[in-house]
């Protein structure tokens, strides 16, 4: 008989995973039932980000800075660039990006919990450290889309549950200016592009 083999996941990160996910799920909950936001977000999407904001991070060569693209990077990098002294930094690195809702699910669910975690492991990670690369959009709507980012985290710490990682990044219209809403999981893409596309 072969030996069945257990993978055994260190409680920090079930902790996390449920966490991220109960976020995901609340974000993508308020995106759906609010009524008012055909009429918010009614016309043509304006593809740019807000020029009177300050950008972070330098976007790669060939992009330009109002494009989606450039933006799902630049939370994607916001996103793995922790220091756990500082989580109103980290936080704060998502103010020009973020919708209202998102930014508000960040600072009251996510950087509580989170924080306590990576202040156990004295997480690190730099931005020079973190590579972000959009592969393009996988699901889109009126005035949605769905965009694959691709991450490696050089010198990984070894908190971390792996260098490569992929990301699938909510964006929404917000005032005239596309933002960052939610990360979502595969399944999470394939439920929420089916109910944008049935309606």
């Amino acid at each position: 008989m072969s030996e069945t083999r257990t993978i055994e996941i260190p409680e920090k990160w079930l902790i996390t995973i449920v966490v991220v996910l109960v976020l995901i799920g609340v974000v993508i909950v308020a995106f759906i039932t609010r009524d008012a936001w055909v009429q918010l977000f009614e016309g043509e999407p304006t593809e740019k980000v807000s020029t009177t904001e300050t950008v972070i991070f330098i976007p790669h060569a060939g992009k330009s800075i109002g494009s989606e693209a450039v933006l799902a990077e630049q939370v994607a990098r916001a996103y793995y660039t922790v220091d756990y002294r500082d989580p109103e930094a980290w936080l704060q690195q998502f103010k020009p990006y973020a919708t209202d809702t998102a930014f508000e699910l960040l600072r009251t669910v996510y950087v509580p919990i989170s924080f306590v975690l990576f202040e156990k492991d004295e997480l690190i990670i730099q931005v020079q450290q973190v590579m972000a690369v959009d592969r393009g959009i996988l699901k889109q709507g009126d005035p949605w889309q769905i965009r694959l980012v691709e991450v490696h985290i050089d010198d990984c710490p070894a908190s971390m549950p792996a260098a490569d990682l992929e990301m699938r990044l909510l964006l929404v219209m917000e005032s005239g200016d596309w933002k960052f809403q939610a990360i979502l999981t595969e399944a999470e893409v394939e439920s929420f592009a089916g109910e944008g596309e049935g309606t």
